[in-house]
């Protein structure tokens, strides 16, 4: 049995809070007010494209409350226990809404010219290829670059004090990483704005389109497609490698993804990895989250589960996860379908962490759940070098100080694994 390295990180406090960072973003040419106070006028009159030049030496957010999606009234007075919830309110993976138009039907070059204003409007034959919560997605051709991208059409409520400061914060940690650029992240070509609309509360609100260069699948549809010489050990190793050396680089700008998951993961033709939707989700979230559920429980950290405070290491609970999944058998291996039954989940493969390891004022107590011992991980995911199990049991500890850093796990002896003299041999790695 491998002996267990551990690293530790200052990214938490031991109350498994996270320390506040002071970060600014800054917004050149029209300011939220002056976008918002022009759509009470007669928005016909906008015809020039908004500038959305950004600048943003740090894009955290102001306080760890950022961090944390804002509860439901339903949610609020509920917390995660060891009783499943009924079948009918149990959390389910997302689901496309597509009752305005099916997938894979054509919007039309008219339909662009309704909503973008402009020279913007120069996106022709509009596919539909998604439609959730936080945005619908088109394929395009962009007639003046003769390239083929994705338009993200988000629609963002203005409140009295303009666009909501969580947009711009978002939109400006596009546009940094658009600068910096990395391989491994989905590049972000324009950003664009269309009509306002004036909902039934009366709110105005701000379409938004962003567009992204064009990746055609996502990993979830990869894994469920991929043939028998994509399940090599080296192919796991390198997506694996990619998934994590996208995550230092957001990492490095102080980014969170917090919602990595296959289908935010996008591959492309000669097998590469791309992250996409960062930040997406947490910043429109707000009108969504008194209505339905709409991510996934399954790549959850504890610590989220728990409505602890958090940072980095949620994502690489995350990344441990889908490593476990592309080394497995290709499903989600903690598949819960409610807070609670993610966390039994959980327990069930790492072990039930140690009264001591649980973390204070919390509303559910460490007596909620049952003890368990861990589940060897080769039983779950057989595909994997002892070298990948032991990094994988690394991501997955309960405790986040305890999880490496992006950067340590790209430094683990899994990716100096040459598959030449290891032993390939798979053992109890827990």
């Amino acid at each position: 049995m491998a002996s267990k390295t551990r690293f530790p990180t200052t990214e938490l406090s031991n109350d498994l809070t996270s320390s506040p960072i002071a970060k600014k973003s800054r917004l050149s040419e029209d300011s939220p007010e002056e976008i918002c106070s022009r759509s009470s006028d007669n928005s016909s009159s906008l015809n020039s494209p908004l500038q959305l030049s950004l600048v943003a030496a740090e894009v955290l957010p102001l306080s760890d409350e950022s961090f944390s999606d804002a509860p439901s009234d339903s949610a609020a007075s509920s917390s995660p226990t060891k009783h499943k919830q009924p079948q009918s309110q149990r959390q389910q993976p997302p689901q496309s809404n597509t009752n305005s138009q099916p997938i894979g039907s054509e919007m039309g070059r008219e339909g662009v010219h309704l909503s973008l204003r402009g020279d913007q409007s120069h996106y022709d034959d509009l596919l539909l290829i998604g439609d959730g919560a936080y945005g619908t997605v088109y394929k395009a051709h962009d007639s003046v670059t003769r390239q083929v991208v994705a338009l993200k059409k988000v629609r963002v409520p203005c409140t009295e004090d303009g666009l909501p400061t969580a947009v711009l914060r978002e939109i400006a940690a596009l546009k940094q990483l658009d600068y910096h650029e990395s391989p491994y992240i989905v590049k972000l070509l324009d950003v664009c704005y269309g009509n306002y609309l004036r909902s039934s509360s009366d709110r105005t609100n701000f379409m938004l389109w962003l567009v992204f260069e064009h990746v055609e699948r996502d990993l979830a549809t990869y894994l469920k497609y991929r043939q028998p010489h994509e399940k090599t050990r080296q192919k796991i190793q390198q997506l694996s490698r990619e998934i994590l050396l996208g995550v230092d680089f957001l990492h490095t700008h102080r980014i969170v993804h917090r919602d990595l998951k296959p289908q935010n993961l996008l591959v492309t033709r000669d097998g590469h990895i791309k992250i996409a939707d960062f930040g997406l989700a947490k910043t429109y979230d707000f009108e969504m989250t008194m209505t339905s559920v709409v991510v996934t429980l399954w790549y959850r950290s504890p610590e989220v589960l728990l409505g602890c405070a958090y940072a980095t290491p949620v994502d690489i609970w995350s990344v441990g996860c889908i490593m476990a999944e592309i080394g497995g058998s290709d499903k989600a291996l903690f598949p819960g379908v409610s807070e609670g039954d993610q966390l039994d989940h959980i327990f069930k493969i790492i072990g039930t962490p140690r009264k001591e390891e649980w973390p204070d004022k919390i509303s559910i107590g460490w007596n909620a759940f049952t003890v368990q011992p861990p589940t060897p991980l080769n039983l779950k995911i057989p595909m994997l070098t002892n070298a990948g199990l032991d990094l994988v049991h690394n991501m997955l500890l309960f405790n986040p100080h305890s999880r490496p850093s992006a950067a340590q796990c790209l430094q683990h002896p899994y990716f100096l694994d040459d598959y030449s003299c290891n032993n390939l041999d798979n053992k109890n790695f827990l």
